[in-house]
C-alpha cells in the first residue's frame, strides 16, 4: 500500500465533483488519499464506467485547482509554476 498523501496544515478541505448520469456527485476530504478512497468506493458501488462519468476530475483546495484524479483513482498533481 502506498504511503498516505497528507495535506499541509491549514489546506483543508479538498473537493472534487464528478458529473455522473444521475447528476453531479461531490466529494470532500481532509487528504487526497481519503478523497480518492471515497471516489473509488462510490465508483465501484454505482458501477459507473469511464464512459458514464469521464476520465479525469479536477481537485480544488480553497477554490484553487491542485490536481486531478483519474477514473482509475490515480492522483495527478498540478505542475509547479
Amino acid at each position: 500500500m502506498a504511503a498516505p498523501i497528507i495535506a499541509p496544515a491549514g489546506a483543508f478541505p479538498y473537493t472534487m465533483t464528478v458529473r455522473a448520469l444521475a447528476g453531479p456527485k461531490s466529494f470532500t476530504a481532509p487528504t487526497i488519499e481519503e478523497l480518492v478512497d471515497a471516489f473509488e468506493r462510490w465508483r465501484d458501488e454505482t458501477g459507473y464506467g469511464a464512459s458514464d462519468i469521464g476520465g479525469r476530475f479536477p481537485v480544488t483546495r480553497e477554490g484553487a485547482k491542485v490536481g486531478e484524479v483519474s477514473y482509475n483513482g490515480r492522483w495527478w498533481p498540478e505542475a509547479a509554476p
